[in-house]
């Protein structure tokens, strides 16, 4: 399954154990669907806070950037960056 469609059916999943009756088998059983595809795609749930620093730290890298009209600079930076926070996440 494309990761895409993965982190859909999981997001699916958690909303239908979420919805309603949640002591319901129906809710059970998303709520076990959800955990296994969380397990076997080995899925890392990040904060929604994380993710909005990490931006913001992107954000800032292209600032400074875009002072400098170097396509070359700007795209080995933004490399530098992505790999460093892959690295800090142990995915690398």
């Amino acid at each position: 399954m494309a990761k895409d469609m993965t982190l859909q059916r999981v997001s699916d999943l958690i909303k239908l154990a979420n919805d309603g009756d949640e002591e319901s088998e129906e809710a059970r059983t998303a709520a076990v669907k959800a955990a296994r595809l969380i397990k076997d795609n080995k899925l890392v749930l990040v904060p929604q806070s994380e993710l909005e620093r990490v931006e913001r730290q992107i954000e800032g890298v292209r600032n400074a950037l875009a002072k400098n009209d170097s396509d070359k600079t700007m795209h080995m930076a933004m490399a530098a960056v992505a790999g460093f926070f892959a690295a800090k996440r142990g995915m690398l």
